[in-house]
C-alpha cells in the first residue's frame, strides 16, 4: 500500500480493509502490521479484540495512528461530502415545499384526530342505566 499506491500512483485518500486477520490468535498485531503496510481503516466490529496495547507510550505506532487519521481526514475533505464547502461557507438550513406539506398534514389530521375525540366524548351517555 505504501510503495505502489501512494508512491507510485500518488494516492492520498484513506484505504480501507474488511479483513485483519484473526485477532484471537494474535491481538493487536493485526492492526500494527495493517498500520505498518499503510492500511487506515479497518470495517471490523468493534470488540476489546482490536485494540492496541501501549500505543501511547510507542512512538511508532503513534505516527502511523496520525497518519492514519490524516489519510482519513484528507480524503473526507476532498471528498464530495464536502461539494461547496469552504472555509467562508456558511450553512443555511433550507425547508423544502414537501416538508412544508407535510406539516400543515400532520396539524390537520392531528385537529381531525382531536374534534373526533371530543365529539366522541361529547356525543356519549355517560349515565349509567
Amino acid at each position: 500500500m505504501t510503495n505502489v499506491v501512494r508512491g507510485e500512483w500518488g494516492y492520498d485518500g484513506f484505504i480501507i480493509t474488511d479483513q485483519a486477520s484473526y485477532p484471537q490468535a494474535f491481538p493487536g498485531l493485526a492492526i500494527r502490521g495493517g498500520l505498518e503496510g499503510g492500511i487506515d481503516l479497518w470495517l471490523n466490529t468493534g470488540t476489546d479484540n482490536w485494540t492496541i496495547d501501549g500505543y501511547q507510550n510507542n512512538p511508532t505506532v503513534m505516527t502511523q495512528l496520525r497518519t492514519a487519521s490524516k489519510h482519513i481526514l484528507y480524503g473526507v475533505a476532498n471528498s464530495l461530502a464536502m461539494n461547496g464547502v469552504s472555509s467562508d461557507a456558511r450553512v443555511v438550513r433550507v425547508n423544502p415545499a414537501w416538508r412544508n406539506w407535510l406539516t400543515i398534514a400532520e396539524v390537520v389530521i392531528g385537529l381531525a384526530a382531536l374534534a373526533l375525540v371530543f365529539f366522541a366524548i361529547t356525543r356519549t351517555d355517560w349515565k349509567k342505566k
